[in-house]
């Protein structure tokens, strides 16, 4: 067993590391470009880089498959490389699909630069197994610090090449630096395949294609404000909902933490547990939402002079939404513990279905305004989804347990 101070230290890591580069990329990169590039051309970065995220999500569900195929036996480099080849494969023509989708008009050079920046966000995401599959989390701080190093020296070519992907990508290839020179896992045998090389294909296959889903449902809405707007809108969206959009993302670490204190529980968790932790849920989202509006009056003026005037009137609904999934996303941990796998699925299909029903009218008729009404009662669709199954769950295993006694 490990020791509850390593675990602790370890969660602070994982926590500090994700703060650090996601406080870099948009307190301080993302500012940079939207007064380098204007409203338009910045909404047009937050189109591409939503792509980008997306492709990036291939490398986080690779390295989570491998994670849970190491607890049982040895893993080889060989046989993940050769998972990342395939399904990033695709994503060259997606791509292309998806430039042509939202208008946008890239340039030889700079659709090759945008297609190396996927594939090496992709790499990055999964590169970071490398430190958890040793539980070095110092060094997986460290990882994470020469990213954003990485986007901060980028910034330096920004003036001379004038193109923002660039500087980027230099980040992304500060992660593949880092490896190289620290990698404890990675750079051994980097090739080397087992004799279940397609197997592991095949049990990575429900996986990807179930992060990719998560990824794109996460996103859809500015892939939607910018084909059916303008990208003037998908920046004012962004903008608005930053300090949700950003606690979403940092509360990954936290439901990591969660699930493994789940693991353990060895309580008797009844619905009656569940609806006290629904109702102090209920509380700190008010309280959260309360902090992320009051945070962008008082933030966003100096972080985009030019567009928070205009940002301002959408800052409380833009940032209702991004709380109510945040803590979804803790329910569904919940959930995950307690119930079957496949109601992450069903969870899932209930919000694509909400989203494209209401998201998609609301966006043509009412833009902005309407589509951030519409994903609070979307969220709050797959809230509901999500309690609702773990209270059947919850239910299911109390009769079972029920039936033990009695039988």
């Amino acid at each position: 067993m490990f020791g509850k101070k390593k675990v602790l230290f370890d969660t602070i890591l994982s926590f500090s590391a994700t703060m650090i580069l996601q406080v870099v990329v948009q307190f301080i990169i993302y500012p940079f470009f939207e007064r380098g590039l204007g409203s338009g051309g910045y909404g047009e970065l937050v189109y591409l880089m939503t792509f980008v995220n997306i492709v990036a999500e291939i490398g986080s569900s690779v390295s989570l498959e491998r994670m849970k195929i190491s607890a049982e036996k040895l893993t080889y480099n060989g046989d993940f490389a050769k998972i990342n080849a395939l399904f990033f494969l695709p994503v060259i023509p997606a791509a292309f699909i998806y430039l042509f989708a939202g208008h946008v008009h890239l340039g030889i050079a700079e659709t090759i630069c945008f297609i190396f920046l996927c594939l090496f966000a992709m790499l990055r995401s999964y590169f970071n197994v490398d430190f958890r599959l040793s539980l070095n989390y110092t060094k997986y701080f460290l990882y994470f610090l020469s990213i954003a190093v990485g986007y901060i020296l980028g910034l330096t070519i920004w003036g001379k090449s004038g193109n923002w992907i660039n500087v980027i990508l230099l980040g992304e290839i500060f992660a593949s630096l880092f490896i190289i020179f620290f990698s404890d896992h990675l750079k051994k045998k980097p090739f080397e395949m087992s004799e279940e090389s397609n197997r592991n294909i095949l049990l990575a296959l429900p996986v990807v294609t179930s992060g990719l889903m998560t990824a794109i449902i996460f996103n859809m809405d500015r892939i939607l404000l910018k084909i059916i707007c303008s990208s003037e809108e998908v920046a004012l969206f962004y903008i608005a909902g930053l300090f949700g959009k950003t606690m979403s993302l940092v509360s990954m670490p936290l439901n990591n933490v969660a699930i493994g204190y789940l693991a353990k529980y060895k309580g008797k968790f009844t619905v009656g547990l569940l609806m006290k932790i629904v109702l102090i849920a209920i509380v700190f989202g008010a309280l959260a939402t309360g902090a992320c509006t009051v945070g962008s009056y008082i933030v966003i003026p100096f972080l985009y002079p030019e567009t928070s005037v205009e940002a301002s009137k959408y800052y409380l609904i833009a940032n209702i939404s991004s709380i109510i999934y945040f803590i979804t996303g803790f329910f569904g941990v919940i959930l995950l513990r307690y119930g079957k796998e496949r109601c992450q699925l069903y969870a899932n299909i209930v919000y694509a279905v909400a989203f494209f029903a209401l998201c998609v009218p609301a966006c043509i008729f009412w833009g902005i305004k309407g589509l951030c009404y519409a994903l609070i009662a979307v969220t709050f669709c797959k809230f509901s989804a999500v309690i609702i199954m773990c209270i059947s769950e919850i239910k299911k295993r109390e009769k079972e347990e029920l039936t033990k006694i009695n039988g």
